[in-house]
């Protein structure tokens, strides 16, 4: 796509289904990356929009909390680098481990759509690479 200012591209980011963390029992999970916005990150005005206008368009029938551990989310982050090729940060790994719990809960047939709002890229110095996170170890 070819956008006339820089202006126009913000927002306009892939959405990418997940193949490798979910399996047939769930429900489809497509994440919306935004590390590949122009910013770099997800900013609150824009998910506060999409939340907003899926809320009018019917697409948000039930709200709820979902409590992601730091193991969890990190352990997401990690999988979606090393299943799926896509180098996220670990808030992105807490959504996509909170859209797989909603999968599993609705099952076949419907979709889940959450929000990838960081690049992994910033994490290089965490414990999110660190060397004995490997798969043996459960990380």
């Amino acid at each position: 796509m070819v956008y006339n200012n820089i202006l126009e591209a913000i927002g306009h980011t892939p959405i990418v289904r997940l193949h490798k963390v979910t399996d047939p029992s769930m429900a489809e999970v497509l994440v919306k990356y935004e590390g590949l916005n122009i910013g770099g990150s997800i900013k609150t005005r824009t998910a506060y929009n999409m939340l907003k206008k899926a809320e009018q368009e019917g697409l948000i029938h039930e709200s709820g909390i979902c409590v992601i551990s730091d193991e969890e989310a990190l352990n997401t982050a990690r999988r979606l680098m090393r299943e799926e090729g896509i180098m996220c940060g670990i808030s992105s790994g807490s959504n996509v481990a909170a859209a797989l719990k909603m999968a599993k809960i609705l099952g076949p047939g419907n979709t889940v759509v959450t929000i990838l709002p960081d690049t992994g890229d910033r994490y290089f110095s965490t414990v999110l690479f660190e060397d004995d996170a490997s798969p043996e170890s459960g990380a």
